[in-house]
């Protein structure tokens, strides 16, 4: 396997860790904000939804027209029973996002790229692919923290406890 390949499925990995932090949140639980910046769990994969999946994969790297007419106005905002919804749209747009990257190779450069970037740019699908798979594992630790607060659930938990010879035990809760 190529190291494509292997980021390839990392970012599937951080996508499904997303997933698993918010399943069985109901809606007022994805909706609701525990932290001072205001942000819901909803509103973390709102964004990951249009400015990560859908931005960085069909919009600046396949070039493709991605505008809906039921896109949100704002992405960090998610509306009181909407949660549900935006996580079957994080589904839907990650799929997109895969079938963009399937007729594409590493190499290949972005369709185009945002003036508001300025001179800063990621060259091609390999470095758009390392930028995605980043930013999705910072917001799947910020869920993390959140999912915690709101009914002690852990993702993954590895406790070491060293015994008299040095072994240490692991234990990984999901």
């Amino acid at each position: 396997m190529d190291q494509f390949q292997h980021l390839y499925e990392a970012l599937g990995q951080q996508r499904e860790h997303v997933l698993a932090a918010v399943e069985g949140l109901d809606e007022t639980q994805l909706t609701t904000s525990l932290v001072r910046s205001n942000w819901s769990p909803a509103d973390v994969v709102s964004h990951l939804t249009f400015h990560v999946e859908r931005f960085w994969f069909r919009d600046v790297f396949a070039g493709y027209d991605v505008a809906r007419d039921d896109d949100p106005t704002d992405a960090w905002v998610v509306a009181p029973g909407e949660g549900h919804a935006i996580i079957a749209r994080y589904r839907d747009e990650c799929a997109l996002a895969d079938e963009a990257i399937a007729v594409h190779a590493a190499s290949d450069a972005p369709a185009h790229w945002p003036e508001e970037f300025g001179s800063w740019r990621l060259s091609d699908l390999y470095e758009i692919m390392l930028h995605v798979v980043t930013e999705t594992a910072q917001h799947a630790g910020h869920l993390d923290i959140v999912r915690e607060m709101i009914d002690g659930t852990q993702y993954m938990v590895i406790d070491e406890r060293m015994s008299t010879n040095d072994d240490s035990q692991l234990r990984i809760t999901r």
